[in-house]
């Protein structure tokens, strides 16, 4: 449960609570289980904008379409919470802990996960790409995410977006990341193993040095649970770079990866 005293400064709002924060250096916020649908809580508006909740206990607290924009999250414990449809444009989430969160249909457009931990979370169709378009009271539109070094083992990304994402040495073992937009994206030292790549799209995707033993790219496979969509579910690889990347005990049933860079790729 969160800290009352905590709580009560939040709830006087973001300004305040950012004056809080710097004056109290040494307190370690404790909001867990917060609930921003319940009644108590509607003097406080979704917009968290340039909120200072850097190393803030957030565990369990129910933040479905709460907008994080620009917030200080780093270090923040945000595990078990809930965030659907929540936007993250632009904050920064270094170190934070996702493990076991819901993000569905969360947006992470220009965030910086670095070193976070996504294991066991519930991303399906989250949006870690870039943001086309212009916000408003945005200058520029925003680049992918960079999740650099970040842990996603056991994650379930059905459908989500990673096109231009920086995954360079994430840990996606065992991941569910079938229907996944991959395009342009950075997986160079990814850790894939095991994870479920059906109907993935690898174009244009630096893979070098990456993972995949004991990948499912078959749907086929018995040891596949993702869900089956109708039409073409192959996944694509044109002008992948796949140099040094190591297939060994993957499943490729049906896989073409003509037009990839192979390298010095390693197959059983």
């Amino acid at each position: 449960m969160a800290n009352p005293l905590h709580l009560a400064e939040f709830m006087r709002g973001i300004e305040s609570w950012n004056r809080w924060r710097k004056n109290h250096p040494a307190i370690q916020p404790d909001l867990s289980e917060i609930d921003v649908s319940k009644p108590n809580m509607a003097t406080m508006n979704r917009y968290w904008d340039a909120a200072d909740l850097h190393s803030v206990s957030l565990k369990r607290a129910m933040l479905s379409g709460v907008f994080f924009t620009r917030a200080n999250l780093q270090g923040a414990d945000l595990s078990e919470s809930l965030l659907q449809g929540a936007r993250f444009w632009r904050a920064n989430l270094v170190g934070t802990n996702l493990t076991n969160a819901n993000i569905e249909q969360a947006v992470f457009a220009g965030a910086r996960l670095k070193d976070a931990n996504l294991t066991g979370v519930q991303g399906d169709i989250a949006e870690f790409d870039a943001y086309p378009d212009l916000l408003p009271g945005m200058s520029d539109t925003f680049s992918a995410a960079d999740l650099q070094h970040a842990t996603l083992d056991g994650a379930h990304f059905e459908g989500a977006r990673f096109e231009g994402a920086n995954l360079e040495g994430a840990s996606l073992v065992g991941a569910s990341l079938n229907y996944v937009d991959l395009r342009s994206a950075n997986l160079r030292n990814a850790d894939l193993r095991h994870a479920e790549l059906v109907g993935v799209n690898f174009q244009e995707a630096n893979l070098e040095g990456a993972n995949f033993q004991g990948a499912i790219f078959n749907p086929a496979n018995p040891a596949w649970k993702g869900p089956l969509l109708q039409g073409d579910i192959s996944s694509l690889w044109l002008r992948a770079n796949l140099q040094g990347a190591d297939f060994r005990e993957a499943d490729l049933t049906g896989v073409d990866l003509s037009g990839a860079n192979l390298e010095g790729a390693i197959f059983d």
